[in-house]
């Protein structure tokens, strides 16, 4: 046979492709039940971290800013079994908003890599609802009232 094509048997056709025994990484649900609260030129709040999953999500940190500014605030969080929550309050630097106005929060979530692997991090945006207030206090209310 002389066509100078490929026989039949000397194709090789890929049908599966193999990527390694990468586990497919159990992230914690976030979620901020009390809103945002602004007080003396910061954003107060809480962050839940619950595991949605029936494994256990590995331990590891949570770095928390105002979208827009350098400041960063990073916590530590405890492995969390199936089901398990965890809160953690978070004051951050940041200018008032209108009411109204939700606040935008970048959040990074650190993860302890299985394995001995080093760690996974996912980073999303957040936008939280303004916790209702009936009164805010400002530094320039501070400083006002300290003058008498």
């Amino acid at each position: 046979m002389a066509h100078g094509g490929l026989l039949p048997e000397e194709v090789v056709i890929p049908v599966l492709e193999w990527f390694g025994d990468e586990d497919k990484v159990p992230w914690p649900r976030l979620e901020f039940p009390d809103g945002a609260e602004f007080l003396r030129d910061g954003w107060l709040f809480s962050v839940v971290l619950t595991n949605p999953h029936a494994r256990s999500v590995g331990g590891g940190s949570i770095i928390l800013c105002v979208s827009g500014t350098g400041g960063r605030v990073e916590h530590t969080f405890p492995t969390l079994a199936g089901g398990d929550q965890h809160r953690l309050e978070f004051q951050l630097a940041g200018d008032n908003l209108p009411d109204g106005e939700r606040l935008s929060v970048d959040v990074t979530i650190r993860l302890r890599g299985s394995r001995g692997r080093s760690e996974v991090c996912q980073t999303n945006q957040y936008l939280v609802e303004r916790a209702k207030r009936l009164v805010e206090r400002t530094s320039e209310q501070d400083e006002f009232e300290s003058m008498f």
